[in-house]
């Protein structure tokens, strides 16, 4: 995320120059950065509950009822507590490049091109 924000400095600096709003930039700046966060949650929660419930269907025994010591194979707790978990580090990760990229001066970067 910072080589990238790095790379788009001066198209930052532009688009303010040429009247973009911080939250303009913010949007084109984070969100790239935030959409293989996304595709990868979906992936992963997908995935994460075929296994789950291969592993159940394997790994348990008839007198034992859940895998892990009472939490259900699919509990939806789980599954949104670390979806959260993963999508809380993504934005703390772009955080700073982010801020990076809305300070750049504008006069700076047009004479910069």
């Amino acid at each position: 995320m910072a080589f990238i924000v790095s790379q788009r400095r001066q198209e930052s600096g532009v688009r303010m120059a040429l009247g973009a709003t911080a939250g303009d930039v913010l949007r084109g700046v984070a969100l790239p950065g935030l959409r293989p966060v996304i595709a990868g949650t979906m992936i992963g929660i997908a995935s994460g509950a075929g296994l789950s419930g291969f592993f159940h269907s394997t790994l348990t025994s008839p007198e034992m009822n859940d895998f892990l010591y009472g939490v259900s194979y699919y509990d939806p707790w789980i599954f949104g507590g670390l979806t959260c978990f993963v999508a809380l580090v993504a934005i703390l990760a772009s955080f700073a490049p982010v801020m990076r990229a809305l300070k750049v001066d504008p006069a700076a970067a047009l004479r910069y091109e």
